[in-house]
């Protein structure tokens, strides 16, 4: 079972853990947030982003959620990614459909599939009423 890292701007990542609880129930070990705070520079960020995903499981890895395509989390993670000793995937657009799908399907996929799984329930879960009652 791959591990899952949350990467996002202030506390955003925590508080969908917390969310995710309420809705999923318990999330397990292994999933996790850091925040990208103020005053922080994106080389700490990097740094954290490294050690939790250094500290995954060797074979199955880490799972890297960021919040905004292009913002220093997704910047750092895609960073770090390039010289990851372990598997690791990076999807951006982190919402809690897209969590919780990851969450449950996590222990009988593979990180990338992982990716893949959480890329399609972000799409999945997004619509305009206004389109769909048309």
């Amino acid at each position: 079972m791959f591990d899952v890292l949350l990467v996002t701007h202030g506390r955003l990542g925590e508080e969908l853990i917390a969310t995710a609880r309420l809705v999923f129930g318990e999330v397990g070990e292994g999933v996790s947030a850091i925040g990208f705070c103020p005053g922080e520079s994106p080389d700490a960020l990097a740094e954290s982003i490294a050690a939790q995903v250094s500290a995954s499981a060797p074979e199955a890895g880490c799972l890297v959620l960021c919040d905004i395509l292009g913002g220093s989390p997704f910047l750092m993670a895609a960073r770090c990614r390039q010289g990851a000793e372990r598997p690791m995937e990076v999807v951006s657009g982190l919402n809690l459909a897209m969590l919780i799908e990851v969450l449950a399907q996590r222990d009988c996929l593979g990180v990338d599939e992982g990716a893949r799984v959480a890329a399609e329930a972000a799409r999945q879960s997004i619509r305009n009423l206004s389109e769909q009652l048309s």
